[in-house]
C-alpha cells in the first residue's frame, strides 16, 4: 500500500528525466489552446514540492493542524513565470532532486506514521491520504503531457 505510493515517485522521477530528450520547441510548446507548455507543467511542481519538503513534511509529527497551502491561483502563475525563464536540465533536475527527498523521506515512515491523522484547514487527512492526493495531482498532469506528446 505505501510503497504503492513511493514506487509513484520513483517512476516520477524517471518520467520527468525522459522529457531531458525533448527538443527546446517541444518543451516549451503549450500542450493545447490556452494550456500550459511542458515545462510549466514540470516547473509548477517546483513549488509544491518544495512546500511539502519545508512547510509540510518537517512539522508532520510535531502538529497536527496546518494552515491550508496558498492557492493554486496564486502559485500557478508564479510557477509558470519561473518555467518560462529557467533552462530545461535546471526545472527537470530541480523536480528530480526534491522527488529523490520526498522518496528518501517517505521510506523512513512507519505504518503508524502513514496513519497519523493530519488536519490542514478544514480538512482532516492521514499522512497515506495525503500522499495519495500528491500522487492523484502528478497523475492529471503527467497524462495531459503524455497526451500532447502523443500529438507532436
Amino acid at each position: 500500500m505505501y510503497d504503492t505510493l513511493i514506487k509513484h515517485e520513483q517512476l516520477a522521477i524517471e518520467f520527468v528525466e525522459e522529457l531531458a530528450r525533448l527538443t527546446e520547441e517541444d518543451w516549451r510548446r503549450p500542450i493545447a489552446e490556452g494550456k500550459w507548455s511542458i515545462a510549466e507543467i514540470i516547473g509548477h511542481f517546483d513549488f509544491w514540492d518544495t512546500f511539502l519538503l519545508t512547510e509540510r513534511l518537517p512539522h508532520f509529527f510535531k502538529q497536527q493542524h496546518f494552515q491550508p497551502a496558498p492557492t493554486p491561483e496564486t502559485i500557478n502563475v508564479h510557477t509558470a513565470t519561473f518555467a518560462r525563464n529557467e533552462p530545461q536540465q535546471s526545472i527537470i533536475n530541480r523536480f528530480t532532486h526534491n522527488r529523490q527527498q520526498i522518496v528518501d523521506k517517505m521510506k523512513a515512515l512507519s505504518k503508524e506514521q502513514w496513519e497519523e491523522r493530519l488536519h490542514i484547514g478544514d480538512i482532516s487527512v492521514t499522512v497515506f491520504e495525503y500522499f495519495v492526493s500528491q500522487m492523484t495531482h502528478d497523475m492529471q498532469h503527467f497524462e495531459q503531457i503524455e497526451q500532447a506528446m502523443k500529438v507532436n
